[in-house]
Formats: structure tokens, C-alpha cells, sequence
């Protein structure tokens, strides 16, 4: 059974909840951005740490910036947190298994109405 091995951090002001679902070959990765403030939130993102590779992605775009680390930005439909509002993003994750190492994975979007068919 897979497990779970990330760290992340959102952008400034906002609250990150991250809510783990282990499966038999993958890990699913909800994350909960939630904005306190009373103004909205633009161009929120978050900082991602994993050896694991990133295989699906929901509610944003995931782009690579180096080895294991990622950065997930929101999607059109996720491009704005309104005040007191949240949005949910999510991940799936697998472990290596003699493919590419992670880093060498491209950038990675999908839409908040896709689920990831990995």
C-alpha cells in the first residue's frame, strides 16, 4: 500500500488543509485552500515536495521546477479564491517504478471537471 510522502506550502494569507486517501497502487492528495481574508485571492499557488511521481492532477496546473519539488497554479476555473471562500485541488500520486525520475516528468494541467485516469 502506498505512502503518503509530501510536503507543501500555500501562498501567503491563504489556510492549506491536506486530506490523504491511500489506495492499493496510488496516493490521492486533496488539498483545501482556504482564503480567511475579506479581499479575494489571485494567482494563489502552492509549493509541492514529493519522490513520488505526480500523475494526475485536478483544480490547477502542476509545473515542474526541479528535482521533486513542483508548483501547483490554479486553472480558469480555480483562478480566484473569493473572500471567506475556499477552492479544492488534488493530486494523485504513485511510486516510482523504473519510469523516468520524477523531475523529468513534463508540466502537468488538467481541468477542474477531469478526474485523473491514472
Amino acid at each position: 500500500m502506498p505512502t503518503h510522502e509530501m510536503t507543501s506550502r500555500a501562498s501567503a494569507g491563504l489556510v492549506l488543509e491536506e486530506r490523504v486517501v491511500d489506495g492499493h497502487d496510488r496516493t490521492l492528495v486533496h488539498l483545501l485552500l482556504k482564503n480567511p481574508s475579506p479581499d479575494p485571492v489571485d494567482d494563489w499557488h502552492v509549493d509541492l515536495s514529493t519522490p513520488d511521481y505526480v500523475v494526475g492532477v485536478f483544480g490547477g496546473a502542476l509545473r515542474a521546477l526541479g528535482s521533486n519539488t513542483y508548483k501547483l497554479c490554479p486553472d480558469r476555473w480555480t483562478g480566484q479564491i473569493a473572500p471567506g471562500g475556499e477552492i479544492e485541488v488534488g493530486l494523485v500520486l504513485v511510486k516510482s517504478c523504473g519510469l523516468a525520475p520524477p523531475a523529468q516528468q513534463p508540466d502537468t494541467a488538467s481541468s477542474a471537471g477531469q478526474a485523473a485516469a491514472a
